[in-house]
């Protein structure tokens, strides 16, 4: 009888440690998901652009939206009937405005020339609102910097082709603002030359660029607050995640475009 005591006492003894154990192993387990799931709140991965199967790849004319604009004689033709819908030059439409067009170099995030020239483009309206912009942070002392504005849908095709992630790139079914001529990245320079401090540089994907960060020195906040602040009030919208990037009101009522930036020069700048 002693012997069967012993015995179902040495097995309640066990018992009790590999549960401990197990509880152990659980819980380190918890701890190092916390831990990785804090550093997926905190860092954005980088990006990687990656060799692609061609079997994959989409070219400009698979999976288009259904209207896509893709030859002057066809722009001109709807420009006569919805002349509010005209692109312009912006160097032409807004003379003294600065531009750096960043995918026309290789300081972009793909780290590739996209854009065959260095002209811009943007939809009159959305032009006329960049100018009353312009005119108005001159009296304190600074200018516009266009980083991009109006982009070929065929582009929009490429920068997917090289990334194939929703978050970093517009996908070729809906095409993006920027194919609308209603889209403008943009930061602010001093009238000398001088860039106004930002969070972030173009296409920075941190928890930085988002418009509503706040750890972040309080001159850097009040630059960021101040551009968005001045183009919220002349109809563009920050986009969430990109203190640089702006939409124009009602970009949706716009067609895609397609049309190279070559033949777009051809454009009316009224």
């Amino acid at each position: 009888m002693k012997f069967l005591i012993l015995a179902f006492s040495l097995f309640v003894l066990l018992s009790c440690e590999q549960q401990k154990e197990k509880k152990t192993i659980n819980d380190a387990k918890t701890i190092k998901q916390k831990l990785i799931d804090t550093a997926t709140v905190e860092t954005i991965e980088s990006i990687q652009i990656v060799k692609k199967d061609t079997n994959q790849i989409i070219t400009s004319t698979q999976n288009r939206p259904k209207r896509v604009i893709d030859s002057m004689d066809e722009y001109q033709s709807y420009i006569e009937k919805f002349p509010d819908h005209a692109m312009v030059n912006l160097s032409e439409y807004i003379p003294k405005i600065s531009i750096d067009l960043r995918y026309a170099h290789y300081d972009n995030i793909f780290n590739t020339v996209l854009y065959t020239q260095e002209e811009v483009f943007l939809n009159i309206k959305a032009a006329e609102a960049l100018k009353n912009i312009q005119q108005e942070i001159a009296n304190d002392g600074y200018e516009l910097v266009i980083w991009d504005a109006y982009r070929p849908y065929s582009v929009t095709v490429k920068m997917w082709n090289l990334i194939r992630d929703k978050r970093y790139a517009a996908t070729p079914q809906k095409g993006s603002r920027h194919n609308r001529g209603m889209a403008v990245d943009i930061t602010l320079k001093e009238i000398n030359g001088e860039y106004l401090e930002m969070p972030t540089t173009f296409d920075d994907f941190s928890k930085k660029a988002s418009p509503l960060y706040q750890n972040l020195p309080q001159n850097v906040k009040e630059n960021r607050d101040y551009l968005i602040s001045k183009m919220e009030k002349h109809g563009f919208k920050v986009l969430n995640s990109e203190w640089w990037h702006f939409d124009y009101q009602n970009w949706y009522s716009m067609p895609i475009l397609d049309i190279p930036f070559e033949k777009m020069k051809g454009v009316e700048s009224r």
